[in-house]
């Protein structure tokens, strides 16, 4: 007597139950995949707009952290070196506030747009329900 260990395949229809309530549960799913899509490629969007704008910005900044200590050798007396540091320190603070409010004017440009491309993802025409 000869043994195999094969596994039978299951009689013929026995797996539709399970591929009909997969494919059920895949479209139900399906507004709120799309939706949450939308949203990702927004936020995405927008967070890779400020990741280019802060390197650059640091590498202006770079530039100028490098060039403070050829000015300060070419100071003469303690007064220009105090008016130099005066000056590196002044335009520091200046240019980090102006990159802050580019920063938030770059969110604020897409502020509601995630919302909002993942509320049309989810309008009933497209399939998907509407939020309360």
């Amino acid at each position: 007597m000869e043994t195999t260990n094969s596994v039978e395949p299951p009689p013929s229809g026995a797996a539709g139950p399970f591929l009909a309530s997969a494919e059920i549960a895949s479209e139900l799913a399906r507004p709120t995949s799309e939706a949450m899509t939308a949203f990702s490629g927004s936020m995405i969007a927008t967070l890779s707009s400020c990741q280019r704008e802060w390197f650059g910005f640091l590498g202006r900044r770079m530039q100028e952290n490098m060039g403070m200590p050829s000015r300060l050798a070419s100071c003469r007396s303690m007064p220009e070196i105090q008016q130099a540091y005066m000056d590196y320190w002044n335009r520091t603070v200046d240019q980090y506030q102006e990159e802050f409010q580019v920063l938030a004017s770059t969110i604020q440009q897409t502020d509601g747009k995630p919302r909002a491309a993942a509320g049309a993802a989810a309008r009933p025409e497209n399939g998907g329900v509407r939020p309360h």
